[in-house]
């Protein structure tokens, strides 16, 4: 079969699987639309009747095709009369009909006026060329219906007797008239249900009238009698409320509730005395949830309270300076409850008076105090009168006093508090002496120069009279007035006098106040009052010229000493190892011990740990405000600072080449390199494709390097590892095996190099110099110390280089030495031990002859030390500046 006939075929066998799906389509409906129903608007009475009047008609079209529907055709509206079916009423109109598939539209046909009667409205045309037609039956009728309830009664409700009621009612407007009014009134009659029934209550409300405002339905009138009735007698009743006027129903034109009214129940009692003696005048209090009655006890001590409902209650008794009572007691419908109690009188009366000043003015908010010994005092303040009022308070002698700004205090001792009797006390106050306290003090002489002066008067002062006319200050030496501004605090008896420029240094000056200065009454200051004072003496702080190490400075050598320099002479006994302290972080709080000396020729202090610092820490350096300078004007207010000390190195650095004969490298997977200590595992190096290796983090320490590589020699050599340093082996050519010549080579050479070093020496020994000028060597580190040298040890000629700060080149092989090695790392020359040591860098130095001058700080001026300023039995030696800071 070709492609294009297996193609066709395939085509045809997709239509014959689609025919099937294609013939179960259904075609749209075309569109379907009808009127199906017709409304009018307005209120409804109970029966659905519509009121008289206006109403608009509105019909309802429903499409129930698949489609969108419009369609603008001729509508017709008519109306008849039913049962008759006389038409009333006809109007056609032009409208667009719209409305979507599948839904329901309304549409306003317009507006008719029915009168009251039975109507059949009908809405028809014609839609997508098909008759349609929808009809309604209506009532068209006024319909107006009242009915009500009672909001005061309660139906089989209990009231009591003798209570006045004030009855309501609620009355509803219902219906479907809109802006209605008329005239319209209610009656509630109350009888009670005795044979024969009688009425005790009639009474007519109007709720309406023509000068009323139209209401519109639904509507609540909220009647209130006027007229209150109280009744007299017990039993049941009914009340009937009824609406006087003409309504769609009359079976709701009124209300009954029966109810019943029952004589309340009663308590009654009296209040006595443990002896059984009546308590006139006892406040009783009935409460419930909250407070219902309160009455007083009558002279017999009989109390009542009438007419409560039924319940549990709370009685409280009370009287003043008696003891208290409370109770609880349940009552009944119709009974009366009976409750006596006991209370006593307490060994306690009042206290009550006046205070005055001595005008006879009222002493408001004067301080009453009564105390009794061994008690805490009971303070009243006296009010806008000058009263003063104690309710209850222990009988018995009191002390009391009286206190009031401005005033002298009021004592009273042995004032005798009579029990359950009111004591009077008046009092009147006596002024005090106008005087004045001043700070600072006459004759202080050493007033702070932004000091504030304070007058404290014994009386409140009129405050208009405190001006710089009245009260001022005035510089001695000029007769100068020094400008002030006034403050009051706290009260009118403080005033804050602060000169509104700086006062001067060791300056005398008076304070004046003078008798124009009144106290809130209008009197006169007595006198003119003078105060005199000298300022204080200038302090200059002062702060150090210079430290070592520097503040947060790192890598601080672990033998260091830690200096401070002072920009002035120092009073040496008040630098000590407790004014001079040095903490490491984290070691406790405690301070590291060492020796603190003091410098007088450069001002310098320094501290010599007793051991050196640790490796890697953090140190603080406290110096304390205790330390002093010579001259008393100036002050040193103490200063911290911190450093870090170095970190410990333990480990050094092995490299080298390793080439064969015709200077080529090995294939690194032939060369095998091993370091070895005595013991210990051996370390492994490896070597790249140029022949170069190189093992770092390598500990400190003697080694043998063996070298294995096949159909060469074994290569050995001992190889010394120093911490912080690189050995550079240079480049090692290994021997082949069986190779005479190569041994002939290298003992030749041997010999050449031994010739080399002799003529070396000799060179040293005859023209005394090294590879470099003595001049320079001794200029950096002193004299080159003396050396023996060691044992053997295979070692290679180090490339020249400066020497650091705390380092030295070894006399024999020029390799740098750290300043605290004893024997050379590279070539094992030995050192003597008896040198001197620099505190800055460490570097030892032959001690110098006596009779020799020290080299003196950066000035070079001799220090006189026949003077000991330090704090343990040392030596006086000057120290270096270099590296400090400042």
């Amino acid at each position: 079969m070709s492609k294009r006939t297996g193609l066709a075929f395939a085509v045809m066998m997709l239509l014959a699987a689609l025919i099937p799906f294609m013939g179960a389509a259904e075609p749209a409906r075309a569109m379907e639309a009808e009127i199906v129903d017709v409304m009018i608007d307005g209120l409804v009475g109970p029966g659905g009747e519509y009121a008289s009047g206006n109403h608009v008609v509105t019909f309802r079209v429903n499409n129930t095709g698949d489609v969108y529907f419009v369609d603008e055709t001729t509508l017709y509206l008519t109306v008849y009369t039913y049962p008759e079916g006389t038409l009333f009423y006809n109007t056609s109109k032009v409208t667009t009909v719209v409305v979507d598939n599948n839904t329901a539209q309304n549409f306003t046909f317009g507006m008719v006026d029915l009168p009251e009667g039975e109507y059949t409205i009908a809405v028809n045309g014609t839609l997508a060329g098909t008759e349609t037609m929808a009809s309604t039956q209506i009532d068209v009728a006024d319909v107006i219906d009242l009915s009500m309830t009672s909001d005061f009664f309660e139906e089989e409700g209990t009231y009591p007797l003798g209570e006045e009621m004030l009855p309501t009612c609620t009355v509803t407007y219902t219906g479907n008239v809109e802006d209605w009014k008329d005239q319209v009134s209610i009656n509630l009659r109350i009888d009670l249900l005795e044979d024969p029934m009688v009425t005790v209550y009639d009474e007519d409300m109007i709720i309406m009238d023509n000068e009323s405002s139209p209401v519109d339905p639904p509507h609540d009138f909220s009647v209130f009698f006027s007229t209150g009735w109280i009744p007299n007698a017990s039993g049941n009743y009914r009340a009937r409320f009824s609406v006087e006027y003409d309504t769609y129903n009359s079976s709701n034109n009124f209300y009954t509730v029966y109810f019943s009214i029952e004589n309340p129940p009663s308590i009654t009692g009296r209040v006595t005395t443990s002896l059984g003696a009546p308590v006139p005048d006892v406040t009783v209090i009935l409460s419930g949830m909250f407070q219902i009655g309160e009455t007083l006890t009558d002279a017999d001590g009989f109390y009542s309270f009438e007419n409560i409902d039924d319940g549990t209650y709370t009685l409280d008794f009370s009287k003043t300076w008696c003891t208290s009572n409370s109770t609880t007691v349940t009552v009944e419908s119709g009974l009366t409850k009976v409750v006596n109690v006991t209370i006593n009188k307490l060994a306690v009366g009042g206290l009550r008076g006046r205070v005055t000043l001595p005008n006879g003015l009222p002493a408001v908010g004067a301080e009453v105090t009564v105390s009794f010994p061994g008690e805490v005092p009971v303070v009243e303040v006296t009010d806008d009168n000058g009263n003063y009022t104690f309710d209850t308070i222990k009988a018995g002698s009191a002390d009391i006093t009286v206190t009031l700004q401005g005033y002298q205090d009021y004592s009273r001792t042995g004032f005798i508090i009579v029990e359950q009797y009111w004591n009077e006390l008046d009092v009147e106050l006596e002024e005090i002496p106008f005087t004045v306290t001043i700070s600072p003090p006459d004759g202080e002489l050493a007033f702070s120069v932004s000091g504030t002066i304070t007058l404290q008067f014994s009386k409140p002062v009129n405050k208009s009279t405190i001006n710089e006319t009245t009260v001022y200050l005035i510089k001695l030496s000029t007769s100068s007035n020094v400008p002030l501004s006034f403050a009051f605090v706290d009260s009118d008896n403080v005033v804050l006098l602060s000169p509104q420029v700086t006062l001067e240094y060791q300056t005398d000056y008076r304070i004046t106040v003078t008798d124009l200065v009144e106290d809130l009454y209008g009197n006169n200051f007595p006198h003119i009052f003078y105060s005199n004072f000298t300022t204080e003496t200038q302090i200059i702080e002062i702060d150090l010229a210079g430290r070592y190490p520097a503040d947060d400075q790192s890598e601080v050598p672990v033998n260091t000493w830690i200096r401070a320099v002072f920009p002035e002479a120092m009073d040496s006994t008040t630098i000590s190892a407790s004014t001079f302290e040095v903490f490491k972080t984290g070691g406790g709080g405690e301070p590291i011990s060492g020796t603190v000396i003091y410098y007088p020729g450069n001002y310098t202090a320094v501290f010599k740990p007793s051991q050196p610092l640790e490796y890697g820490s953090r140190y603080s350096v406290s110096l304390s405000p205790d330390i002093l300078a010579l001259d008393s004007t100036k002050i040193f207010r103490g200063t911290t600072w911190s450093f870090e000390t170095e970190q410990l190195i333990t480990t050094g650095t092995l490299k080298g080449y390793i080439l064969d004969e015709d200077g080529k490298p090995f294939p690194p997977d032939k060369v095998t390199i091993t370091l070895q200590k005595e013991e210990g595992t051996p370390i492994i190096l490896n070597v790249n494709q140029l022949g170069r290796f190189e093992g770092t983090g390598i500990e400190a320490g003697t080694y043998i390097l063996k070298i294995e590589i096949p159909d060469y020699k074994t290569y050995e050599t001992e190889v010394i590892i120093t911490a912080g340093s690189t050995m550079d082996l240079k480049t090692i050519e290994p021997e082949k095996e069986g190779s005479k010549g190569s041994e002939f080579n290298i003992g030749y050479l041997l010999l050449i190099l031994l010739v080399i070093v002799i003529i070396i020496i000799l060179v040293y020994v005859f023209l005394g110099r090294s590879t470099r000028p003595v001049e320079a060597v001794e200029e950096e580190r002193g004299r080159r110390p003396a050396f023996q040298t060691g044992r053997e040890r295979h070692y290679r000629e180090p490339e020249y280089q400066e020497p650091a700060e705390g380092e030295f080149l070894c006399p024999v092989c020029g390799f740098v030495v750290a300043s605290d090695e004893l024997d050379c790392p590279n070539c094992g020359a030995e050192f003597e031990e008896d040198l001197f040591e620099c505190p800055e860098c460490g570097a030892k130095f032959e001690e110098e002859e006596e009779g020799e001058e020290e080299e003196s700080f950066e000035e070079e001026e001799e220090l006189d030390i026949t003077e000991e300023y330090q704090v343990e039995e040392l030596d006086e030696e000057e120290i270096p500046l270099a590296g400090m800071e400042g």
